[in-house]
């Protein structure tokens, strides 16, 4: 009988022990990609599906789309300052296959729903109304009293340098994983500028020219290291 080994196996042998696993855990990714491809079309459709979900201004129709895919629920408010936190003053239209939208228009709430704006999701299922996060929302902070999560409106103006960069795909890729908050030597949480300033330049001079960044999608629980994500869209606010 054929049996059949992979090849990542095949390459070390440390790994014959667990080569059961690690078939399990590839044939889950096939499934789940399979999944993803089916909804949305594809892997890369699927990772952009912020720019339509989520918060979106429209220039041409002057104003802010909110969408969310709630296919199970029976109804969805958007709530936040912008509304005095009123949970049934904003109801979400389900408009076709599980997707709920919601406009607000500039002449309305210009002044109100600006950038920085707190905001969250009331849900009703068959069973209770609960308050969520926006699922696309690109930015989460923690109240530093009640430490309840919030998500905000995040209205991203940083221009990026070097749009027309071209990795060396002739070079191999010398990755460095690190962590922006543990990265520091100071015992606390250290910072996105800190980490620029203080720890990139080392990693690059040790011959590094690429990094993994850990932990770096929001989290409520900091002791997890990052794998408890709660906000994919979202670069984790505790670091700045």
């Amino acid at each position: 009988m054929k049996v059949n080994v992979p090849e990542i196996v095949k390459m070390d042998p440390w790994l014959i022990p667990v080569a059961e696993d690690i078939k399990l855990r590839h044939r889950r990714f096939v499934n789940r990609l399979s999944c993803i491809e089916e909804i949305a079309g594809n892997i890369s459709k699927f990772a952009n599906a912020y720019k339509f979900f989520g918060f979106n201004y429209s220039a041409q129709k002057r104003g802010w789309f909110y969408r969310e895919w709630a296919p199970n629920a029976l109804q969805l408010w958007l709530a936040g300052d912008f509304n005095q936190w009123d949970p049934y003053a904003h109801p979400l239209t389900r408009i076709q296959n599980g997707v709920w939208e919601l406009f607000l228009d500039d002449k309305t709430y210009k002044n109100t729903f600006v950038h920085g704006s707190k905001l969250k999701t009331y849900v009703q299922t068959h069973e209770t109304i609960r308050a969520r996060i926006p699922a696309y929302i690109r930015r989460v902070i923690q109240d530093e009293i009640t430490k309840d999560y919030t998500g905000q409106l995040w209205i991203d103006k940083y221009d990026w340098e070097n749009d027309n960069f071209v990795p060396d795909l002739e070079k191999k890729l010398f990755i460095y994983e690190c962590h922006v908050g543990m990265a520091q030597e100071k015992p606390a949480v250290g910072s996105y500028t800190e980490f620029t300033r203080n720890i990139l330049p080392k990693i690059k001079g040790l011959g590094y020219n690429a990094i993994q960044l850990m932990a770096i999608q929001e989290h409520p629980y900091y002791g997890s290291f990052g794998y408890h994500v709660a906000n994919f869209f979202a670069p984790s606010s505790r670091f700045g």
